[in-house]
């Protein structure tokens, strides 16, 4: 008895729901950079830390609207070209409400012409007002 194969079809429906899913992403995505983008700057310097290592320290100014705590930072060192030669994480622990500003320590391993410092994610919490 020969066997009849049936040939799998995306449903119309799946690919919708699979585009809509994906659209869903991009747009969660793009919403997160450009809020990031907007919300925090910083004032940066090298420096060594008490024990001779190098450190790039300063504060973090939160210019959104409500609280926020314990951001997690990405310290780029850059050379005297812009380009990034060291990569670095750290946290500036604590929290800030709306035009604060938060001190920070984040020990590097590479040493550069300058730095760049990127906020990757953070705590919100309401004030209450």
């Amino acid at each position: 008895m020969a066997q009849v194969r049936r040939r799998r079809t995306v449903s119309a429906r799946r690919l919708a729901a699979l585009g809509a899913a994906a659209c869903l992403i991009l747009l969660a995505a793009v919403a997160h950079a450009q809020m990031v983008a907007g919300r925090f700057h910083a004032e940066v310097q090298a420096g060594q830390s008490k024990k001779g290592s190098p450190i790039v320290w300063g504060y973090l100014y939160n210019d959104g609207a409500g609280g926020v705590g314990n951001p997690r930072l990405l310290v780029e060192t850059l050379d005297a070209q812009g380009q990034v030669i060291g990569q670095a994480q750290g946290e500036a622990l604590g929290s800030v409400l709306s035009r604060g500003r938060l001190y920070f320590e984040v020990p590097i391993q590479t040493t550069g012409a300058s730095y760049r410092v990127r906020v990757l994610s953070w705590d919100t919490f309401a004030t209450g007002q």
